[in-house]
């Protein structure tokens, strides 16, 4: 019916006070008739008989066409107008008067169908229904003109709209809290709670909280001009920076690093192989062992320990290994031979036997392995004073996945209400959480303690609408001089904010006007936006520069790998003892003087 009477005008005319008490209550319980709609009621009846319709003359566009009668007809018809929310006894202001002779006499400065609403004549006390927000501070003060004794104080931005609306407005207001402290949802039998509930019941005129609208709020009430747009995001804990121990690899990826081992197989497979093709070798001494680790050694930059000398027929380990030091421009040597015929400590040093092409291929796998080893030790001192700092929850499925995180989030809010009423998709597998244990909703007022222990802690997360993470973070950050939590990237759930007021409210009009002023003016914008330190934590670095010393729990893979070697070597070694040796060559190797030798030179390692 309220679709249907837009701006039209209703005239009622009756003599009999239980039709106009009747209509003037089904208007406002059935919410037929808004502020848009003008309403005409006339009758002869007297004004103290007109009691049941009050409620609609004040509260609507309305005005009253009040028939005098003289002696024998119509003397004249007064029209008169109720000032909003004024009790029933008080007088109507009459702003003018009809004769029969067709003229109307306006009676004061005060128009027909005047807007009553968006300056009060007469300031009434309004109810207004808040809650506790991120940024606000809720204290009761003793005041004995309250119910109760008691009045709520409320500090923060939305007592900054609320206080401009009553001055331009001219109302007074008090503040009040929901039973359920939260913002409201509407229940399986129809009912509503929290502050939604309070305003579709009548019990507070409106509420300034920014309440994300859905199709069911909509319905319940209306909605003033959209201030903005809010959507869902997750808020997580940082657990710290992530260390990680095998960042020795991360100079190369798996690519690099395979390709170079397959380049290392292919050079050892042309100098193992080409020489078998040429109808006269000339090879060094003790045959494959010095093609075979000659590459290796370019590679890993190793050569001999200085004074080592062991026997060019041994088929073990030609050589004990040196790691190789680098620093700035210089290098120490990357190879050295056991051959005693060669300098010493020389830097690369060829065979005499070689040929050319053999000392071609392993140049050029010097020159490869040169830039290799330069962009890798590069590489690896910028890693390890780099730190990753873990963000693991992006998405909604993220949380589903990980079995070890339980979700908190706002009771009674656009959030729950969505998991409540949908049938499939990541809400739904989220809502099946609640029946696992891992998803608890809380109000406003308990967020702020459940933020600082549990989703500190990394073990909760925090799903809200994003302008309460923002605000939440710049609380944080101002309290502890650091971002101790991240917002996903990922959003849900995007929705217009407003304050609402009853369904058919004249109030919205007036709210409305303030509203637009002060968009204009861009003064919403700076009340909501002017908190400290509003945008510090807004985008976190997942990368963080560390100027301490390297510490084992930096580098412990490295140990890990030399520890596997070691082992590996070990397992030959006992294997080679092992074998039953074929030739006096063989046993010479393994005399205990070259064991003594060797143990020693493991030792200076």
């Amino acid at each position: 019916m309220g679709e249907t009477w837009h701006c039209l005008v209703v005239v009622v005319v009756s003599d009999d006070p239980a039709f106009l008490a009747a209509f003037a209550h089904l208007s406002l319980r059935r919410q037929a008739l808004r502020w848009s709609t003008r309403i005409l009621v006339l009758t002869r009846l007297p004004l103290s008989h007109l009691g049941g319709l009050h409620g609609l003359l004040s509260n609507r566009n309305a005005m009253l066409l009040h028939v005098q009668k003289g002696k024998e007809d119509v003397s004249k018809v007064n029209v008169l107008v109720w000032q909003p929310y004024s009790a029933p006894a008080s007088r109507p202001l009459r702003v003018a008067t009809w004769t029969p002779h067709g003229r109307l006499t306006l009676a004061s400065h005060v128009s027909l169908f005047p807007d009553k609403f968006s300056v009060f004549t007469t300031p009434p006390t309004l109810t207004v229904a808040v809650e506790f927000l991120p940024y606000h501070t809720l204290t009761w003060v003793d005041d004995p003109q309250e119910p109760g004794g008691r009045r709520l104080l409320l500090t923060g931005f939305l007592n900054n709209f609320v206080t401009y609306f009553a001055k331009a407005m001219n109302f007074k207001y008090r503040y009040v809290l929901s039973p359920e402290r939260t913002f409201g949802t509407k229940l399986p039998n129809g009912s509503w709670t929290g502050m939604m509930g309070m305003v579709v019941r009548e019990e507070a005129d409106f509420s300034p909280a920014p309440f994300a609208l859905n199709p069911a709020r909509n319905e319940a009430v209306d909605p003033s001009a959209v201030y903005g747009i809010v959507e869902v995001r997750i808020l997580s804990g940082l657990t710290g920076l992530k260390i990680d121990p095998w960042g020795f690899l991360l100079p190369l990826t798996p690519l690099v690093w395979a390709v170079t081992l397959a380049a290392l197989l292919g050079v050892l497979f042309v100098l193992h192989l080409f020489p078998t093709c040429l109808p006269c070798r000339s090879l060094l001494r003790g045959g494959w062992s010095a093609n075979t680790f000659s590459p290796v050694r370019v590679l890993l930059q190793q050569g001999e320990a200085s004074g080592t000398v062991l026997d060019p027929s041994c088929w073990v380990l030609p050589c004990v290994l040196m790691v190789s030091v680098l620093s700035g421009s210089s290098s120490r040597a990357i190879m050295k031979t056991n051959s005693a015929s060669l300098t010493p400590n020389a830097d690369v040093v060829w065979p005499a036997e070689w040929w050319w092409w053999e000392r071609l291929v392993l140049g050029l796998w010097i020159l490869m392995t040169l830039v290799l080893t330069k962009s890798y030790a590069g590489n690896l001192v910028s890693l390890l004073a780099v730190r990753y700092v873990p963000q693991p929850f992006q998405t909604l499925q993220d949380i589903v996945d990980n079995d070890r995180v339980a979700v908190i989030a706002q009771k009674h809010s656009t959030f729950e209400q969505s998991l409540r009423e949908v049938k499939f998709g990541v809400f739904r597998e989220i809502a099946k959480l609640e029946d696992k244990g891992r998803l608890n909703f809380l109000t406003h007022s308990q967020l702020p303690g459940s933020l600082d222990t549990l989703v500190r802690a990394g073990h909760h997360v925090l799903v809200d609408l994003d302008v309460n993470h923002r605000r939440r973070l710049s609380l944080d950050f101002s309290r502890n001089g650091r971002c101790d939590f991240y917002r996903s990237r990922e959003s849900y759930l995007p929705l217009p904010c407003s304050m609402v007021v009853q369904k058919t409210s004249p109030l919205l009009y007036g709210i409305d006007k303030c509203l637009l002023t002060l968009f204009e003016n861009g003064i919403r914008l700076h009340w909501s936006e002017s908190v400290g330190n509003n945008t510090v934590c807004d985008n976190i670095p997942k990368k963080v520069m560390i100027t301490s010393y390297i510490s084992l729990s930096n580098i412990w893979g490295v140990f890990a790998v030399l520890n596997g070697g070691l082992t590996a070597g070990l397992v030959v070694w006992c294997a080679e003892m092992l074998v039953p040796l074929s030739n006096a060559d063989f046993a010479h190797t393994f005399s205990i003087r070259h064991i003594k030798k060797l143990f020693h030179n493991i030792k200076k390692i």
